[in-house]
Formats: structure tokens, C-alpha cells, sequence
């Protein structure tokens, strides 16, 4: 473990954060979080994601490619390419019933109610490809393109006749292949490649690195100078998720960790759990969390293998352990525990160590003297106004 590793029993003076800062965390829909009185409770989604992948990974249990082990937890690549596909993949599901609907009017030479039934079509294509069942929609564009298929067919005599003097049947075909098959299988690939882009939560150094963007270099700060804030989502049917957002508190930096770290569709419970999760990873004073991606691990980290012992903890707790077992048991026990929790409500950990007295500045430079080298540097807060503590 380094000087700059997250022990919450030995964290430094911080200085107060500015009244700008505590303005973001508490704009709309943000709901601040707070440090410390951990519950040692976990999001029930993530661990049952989480189970699921490790009882079908058939690599060995020192595969470097895991994206979180006892010493980092990597971010998941995320960029404009995966939002480009998935946009890309909704207006193909869109377009394909257009064109389709095109091709179908001129063969039989519908009028206005053939527009009005094309405009339906398309948005229940729309709306089918928003629900979590894929073969929904999936199975709606294969009925319209063989209903069009059908009838082109028979008002022609020959179907490859009539493609190859109307572009767009057989644009519709290529966009049903992209909404269908051919934007996963891209996506698939990118996640094949691009798995991690470098931002990550270290353990053993306490550290965050954000990747930069281009060629801008990687933003790095302690773990302990980010404040959690839960947001609220606000999706297409009118349900409500959470995602958490980490603010570095004396910069504008911030990044979501949602579909990076944690999944998406997780309820308050669960998001205060898995911010639970990420303060007793970082903490090198607390064993690791027990999940199942970490158990190959657990004995790699001297905290966490010491507690193992006293506690008699199977090696093999996650990985020997039936599916119907942990559904009937485990899941209801930690979803009851999720329901009953008390969550921290009123600022701890770091309020308890923030001196008012501290500016930002002699703070990075006490930090550089300890060996701990961040992104952030003194000197770009000496002219800066003094920070205002907040009650």
C-alpha cells in the first residue's frame, strides 16, 4: 500500500469545499450522498450480474482481463461509438418499417389511410424496441418484412425483378439486418477490442484516473477528494433510475459511473449499496467486498485474506454455490437487508477531517510533500478565491 491509499482511519486535513462545489451536488435532481458508516450491505442487482458471469466464465482464475481484481477496478470502455450504435440501431428499426411501407403502398397504391397505418407501424416499432424484450420488436419487423415480402411477390410475378427496380425494399432489408443482427454484432466487436480506456480505481494507490479525452491527459486524484451524488434518471415510460456521479471537489470534474462501473436500472437501495461497495473496495483497511468476481483475489490482498481466516470463510464460497441456492436464499435475504438499511444521512467521514482553516492550495502542496503526486497542482489555486466552509 502507498501514502496515498484510502484508509478511512487515517485520512489527512481537507480543505472545506467552495460554495460552488455544494451548489452542483445539490442542483435538480441530484441527491448527495455521504462518506463512511458503511453497512457492509451490496447492491442485490450487481451481485446477481455478477454471479451470472462468474458461473459461466471458464477462464482461468488468474485472467488478467477481469475488469476489477484486489488491486483495480477498471472502468468499461464507454465513447461515442457504442451511443452511435445504438442510436444507429433504433433508426434502422424505424427506417426499415418506413421503407417497407413505401414499398408497399406504391404496389398496391394505398392513399391516406396506407400513411396513416405506415405512421403506426413505425412508432410501435419504436415503442417495441424501447420494452427489455428484444424479441418483441425483433419478431414485429420480421412479420412486415415478410408481409411486404409477400405481396411484392405476389403483385409482381417475381420478387427479384421488382428489387432490382425499387432501392427501397432492399434498403429496408439491409436496415432490418443492422436493427436486428448487424449493430450487435459491431457492438460486440467494439466491446471485444475496447474494453478498458485506462480510467480505473486503484486500491493499492487510493487513486482515481479518469482517462482524458483525445489526447488530454488522464485526470488523477485521491479517492477521498470525490463526493458522491445519487442522480435521478428520468426514462422513456416514465420510470425513475439512479445512477451515481463522483465530483471532484475542488475542480469541475466529474464522471458517471453508470454502465462504466455499475449497471443501469438500479433503484435507491441498490445505488446507496453499490456506493457502499466502492467505499469498502477502496478502503485498505476493510477486506475487500465479498463478491464473486473478487473471490479468485481474495488471498492476493493481506487485509482482506487475514479477515478470511478469522472468519473461516470458504475459498470457494461464490464458485461452489448452486444457482437455485442463491436465488431462494441469498438474493431474498440481501434484497430484505436492502429494504430495512439505514443509510448514512447527515456529512461523517470527510466532514470529520475537513479544516476550515486549510486553503486548497497548502493542502496539494502538504500532499506533494507527503509523495502524493495529483493532477491538480497548488499553484492553480493560489489566486483563486478563498474556499467557503459549509455548515
Amino acid at each position: 500500500m502507498t501514502l496515498s491509499a484510502f484508509n478511512s482511519a487515517k485520512l489527512p486535513a481537507l480543505p472545506p469545499a467552495s460554495t460552488e462545489h455544494q451548489n452542483r451536488l445539490y442542483s435538480a435532481l441530484n441527491i448527495p450522498l455521504f462518506w463512511g458508516d458503511c453497512t457492509n450491505l451490496d447492491s442485490a442487482t450487481e451481485l446477481e450480474l455478477d454471479f451470472k458471469i462468474e458461473q459461466e466464465l471458464v477462464k482461468d482464475e488468474q485472467d488478467s482481463t477481469r475488469s476489477m481484481n484486489a488491486e483495480k477496478w477498471s472502468f468499461q470502455y464507454n465513447n461515442r461509438w457504442a451511443h452511435f450504435l445504438f442510436i444507429s440501431r433504433l433508426m434502422s428499426a424505424f427506417m426499415s418499417v418506413v421503407l417497407w411501407h413505401l414499398t408497399f403502398s406504391a404496389v398496391i397504391q394505398g392513399g391516406l389511410l396506407m400513411t396513416a397505418i405506415g405512421v403506426l407501424l413505425s412508432l410501435t416499432a419504436l415503442t417495441l424496441f424501447m420494452t427489455t424484450r428484444p424479441s418483441y420488436h425483433i419478431s414485429f419487423l420480421t412479420l412486415l418484412g415478410l408481409i411486404t415480402t409477400g405481396v411484392v411477390a405476389w403483385n409482381q410475378q417475381t420478387l427479384w425483378g421488382f428489387w432490382q427496380g425499387n432501392p427501397f425494399f432492399i434498403a429496408g432489408c439491409v436496415l432490418f439486418f443492422l436493427a436486428v443482427i448487424g449493430c450487435d454484432l459491431l457492438l460486440a466487436l467494439h466491446a471485444r477490442f475496447f474494453k478498458h480506456d485506462g480510467s480505473q480505481f486503484n486500491r493499492r494507490t487510493g487513486m482515481v484516473h479518469l482517462a482524458g479525452k483525445r489526447w488530454r491527459k488522464p485526470f488523477v486524484a485521491p479517492f477521498y477528494e470525490f463526493d458522491p451524488v445519487m442522480q435521478v434518471q428520468v426514462m422513456p415510460h416514465g420510470q425513475r433510475d439512479y445512477v451515481l456521479w463522483l465530483y471532484h471537489r475542488y475542480t469541475d470534474k466529474k464522471v458517471c459511473l453508470a454502465n462504466r462501473i455499475h449497471s443501469l436500472g438500479l433503484d435507491q437501495n441498490n445505488l446507496r449499496a453499490f456506493w457502499d461497495t466502492l467505499q469498502r473496495y477502496m478502503d485498505v483497511s476493510q477486506p475487500l467486498p465479498d463478491l464473486p468476481v473478487l473471490e479468485p483475489c481474495r488471498q492476493q490482498d493481506p487485509v482482506t485474506a487475514a479477515y478470511d481466516q478469522a472468519q473461516n470463510r470458504p475459498p470457494r464460497y461464490w464458485r461452489d454455490m448452486s444457482e437455485r441456492r442463491f436465488k431462494q436464499e441469498v438474493l431474498p435475504r440481501l434484497r430484505e437487508q436492502l429494504r430495512n438499511a439505514s443509510w448514512p444521512s447527515a456529512p461523517g467521514l470527510i466532514a470529520a477531517h475537513t479544516d476550515s482553516s486549510l486553503s486548497v492550495s497548502d493542502y496539494y502542496r502538504a500532499q506533494q510533500a507527503r509523495g502524493i503526486h495529483a493532477t491538480p497542482q497548488p499553484q492553480a489555486f493560489e489566486r483563486a478565491h478563498p474556499q467557503t466552509a459549509v455548515e
